[in-house]
């Protein structure tokens, strides 16, 4: 069985429907489909009615589908997993658009408020397209992308993750924006027995052993 965590619709800027999506990588031998949409393309609004269609798929298919967020903290971005973190994030983020949409105010806003923003709350934080640059505190991230749409980072950039991340578990990331194109293939995780809501996602994220 497989798991991605990086995947993207027509919710923001991917191509194909959640059904779409979720059909291709059920073909795939994948577990779950996770969908993780840019924030800035998503409102609550939004995110809830992605939540409603992604049950009525569900149901129809019988094939899990979890709601997560690519979410920007300033120079990074992460895949976010846990619907009431995703909700609180998105939240916050439409209060700061009127000061700076979309600009570097708002991206540095919510990394500062991201430690007590999500206090409390289940959720795991993947780092994804590492820009590894300083003041980021990296101990946040539960995972981090060795490969990305086929592709490995460098081998600079994945000592560099290590380092920084020592307690964190490496993962590969599809990335992918629609459901064609052999490259996404091999970015795709080995996991050993199935997963099929989110509270197993986010415990399959911070356990630091890979299947």
């Amino acid at each position: 069985m497989k798991l991605n965590l990086h995947l993207h619709t027509n919710y923001s800027d991917g191509n194909n429907s959640i059904r779409e999506m979720a059909e291709w990588v059920q073909s795939l031998g994948h577990t779950c489909l996770v969908t993780s949409d840019h924030d800035y393309w998503m409102t609550p609004a939004s995110y809830e009615k992605q939540i409603k269609e992604s049950e009525d798929v569900s149901r129809e298919l019988g094939f899990p589908i979890i709601n997560g967020l690519e979410i920007s903290l300033w120079c990074e971005e992460a895949v976010l997993i846990g619907t009431d973190a995703c909700r609180r994030w998105l939240r916050e983020r439409q209060k700061q658009e009127h000061k700076a949409h979309l600009g570097d105010h708002g991206k540095n806003h919510a990394y500062k408020t991201m430690p007590q923003l999500l206090d409390g709350l289940d959720y795991a934080l993947c780092l994804v397209h590492p820009g590894l640059r300083d003041p980021v505190d990296y101990s946040m991230f539960h995972a981090y992308e060795v490969m990305n749409s086929g592709s490995e980072w460098d081998d600079a950039t994945i000592s560099r993750m290590r380092e920084l991340m020592p307690n964190a578990k490496p993962v590969r990331g599809m990335d992918a924006h629609s459901n064609r194109g052999d490259h996404h293939l091999e970015s795709c995780n080995a996991i050993g027995s199935p997963i099929d809501n989110e509270s197993d996602i986010i415990h399959w994220i911070k356990i630091r052993e890979i299947s």
